[in-house]
């Protein structure tokens, strides 16, 4: 087994252990981008990961097979290969090195001029989305690397240079070998943490041992840290750095959003930095939350320097990212596709429709994501449903926690949010969908939360409303 190499000096063939994750396909283009020859293999592969692939004129192989591999100068391990796989093994008997996805990007950008890292429990695809899509209107050519599909570059990456890197940090492990937290690897010049909530409790099974990695991430920013004061950890983390620090949020902070308000469907707010006012900004996106991911990423744009004529008008153009308050059907009916999945994202998107949709009946649809995320965070659950008149909790995604079937139950969600007045456990997206036939009216507002496809639910009632 070889040691992780420091550099890519001598490295020309590269092969992706796989490829098709949405993270690694973007990263594999990105390397193809820069030069180098990329192969490698993967199963079980659909678009958008596959399309990314094709359209950079990569070929990989579908399947594991030990041969596969072949004689690459380097190999990237992705973070869903598990111990077993017979390519794996393979490399571990042979002398060829291999690196993880974050210690992929590490090496591909070793002298970048900016490495903007943002990190947090919540928000990172829609911030890193938008601050990448703000460096690219003011002609700094990034390379963005989002875990989501941005509306913005019809992709989850962008191409861009090696001065500039723009990508979100996750604090998952880094592969099946390495449970060093993905963001520990990227050394950052500037960052932006969200928030900081217990997730993960397959990796983090208390708030102390996620606490710890958020702390080390404030210790690898070299230069400037935004954090977002207005989350509940956010000021009692500790964030001992040698960046400067600024918060921000809609409480008193160093960066603060007043002035909030809606018409039609832009939200405007004044920008505020030490008390000065910066001006007034627009999006599309409704809810606090955005106005909040929106200001770190104003903070951190006008901290390199870019106008802020520039910054307002990258705003207004931001469409935001695919399956984040992703209205999928308006007419009538309005029909919500969401990411949500911890409870306290599942409040603030809840809050979110209220607020856009007032008057209207919400339906909350969620499906659970793995067994040890609900077991953990059970009692958060008794009220995240609240801003809906009817919740509907499905069955639990397992993902990769299918052997800790029984651990917990989403009638255990609904035993919890006992209080609602109309919470209750339908096991299929088939009988949901059947129950949603039955039950809807004209103006409902439906919200459907998952990680994964949910059966095309969303779609699958867009269909059936618009032949009715």
């Amino acid at each position: 087994m070889s040691p992780p190499i420091s550099s890519l000096k001598n490295v020309n063939n590269i092969y992706f252990l796989g490829i098709a994750g949405q993270l690694m396909s973007a990263l594999a283009c990105v390397a193809k981008d820069f030069g180098y020859h990329i192969t490698g293999s993967d199963e079980n592969a659909y678009p958008p990961a596959t399309t990314y692939l094709e359209s950079s004129k990569i070929t990989w192989i579908s399947g594991h097979k030990p041969e596969n591999i072949g004689h690459p100068d380097l190999v990237v391990l992705g973070n869903h290969i598990r111990q077993g796989n017979p390519e794996l093994e393979a490399l571990l008997e042979s002398k060829i090195p291999f690196v993880s996805y974050p210690q992929m990007v590490r090496l591909l950008f070793p002298n970048a001029k900016y490495r903007l890292v943002v990190a947090g429990t919540h928000g990172k695809s829609t911030t890193t989305s938008l601050l990448g899509w703000i460096l690219t209107q003011a002609g700094l050519n990034p390379t963005v690397l989002i875990g989501a599909q941005s509306k913005n570059f019809n992709s989850s990456f962008r191409l861009g240079s090696k001065e500039i890197l723009v990508i979100e940090g996750d604090e998952y492990t880094s592969s099946c070998l390495d449970n060093t937290p993905k963001f520990l690897y990227y050394e950052p010049t500037h960052a932006i943490l969200t928030s900081a909530e217990l997730d993960h409790m397959d990796v983090f099974n208390t708030w102390e041992k996620q606490a710890t990695a958020f702390t080390s991430f404030a210790k690898s920013v070299s230069q400037m840290l935004i954090v977002c004061g207005d989350t509940l950890n956010g000021n009692k983390l500790s964030l001992p750095t040698k960046a400067k620090v600024e918060k921000y949020g809609l409480g008193e902070f160093d960066w603060q959003a007043t002035n909030i308000h809606f018409s039609g469907k832009l939200t405007k707010f004044d920008v505020s930095h030490h008390e000065k006012l910066l001006g007034t900004f627009s999006m599309h996106l409704s809810g606090k939350h955005y106005i909040q991911d929106s200001l770190s990423a104003i903070a951190l744009a006008h901290h390199t320097d870019i106008p802020t004529h520039i910054i307002q008008k990258s705003l207004l153009t931001f469409k935001g990212v695919g399956k984040r308050f992703e209205v999928v059907y308006d007419k009538g009916i309005t029909i919500i596709d969401d990411y949500a999945h911890h409870p306290t994202a599942i409040k603030v998107t809840l809050e979110a429709a209220s607020s856009r949709y007032p008057s209207r009946r919400l339906w909350a649809i969620y499906e659970p994501h793995t067994f040890t995320r609900v077991k953990g965070l059970l009692p958060q659950f008794a009220h995240c449903f609240d801003p809906a008149d009817i919740a509907i909790i499905a069955d639990i995604m397992p993902a990769r926690e299918k052997a800790l079937t029984g651990l917990v139950h989403s009638r255990d969600i609904v035993a919890t949010a006992k209080n609602h007045p109309d919470i209750h456990y339908l096991a299929t997206p088939d009988e949901i969908l059947a129950y949603l036939k039955q039950n809807l009216k004209p103006n409902d507002v439906f919200v459907f939360m998952s990680v994964g496809k949910f059966g095309d639910l969303p779609k699958k009632l867009s269909e059936f409303i618009t032949i009715q």
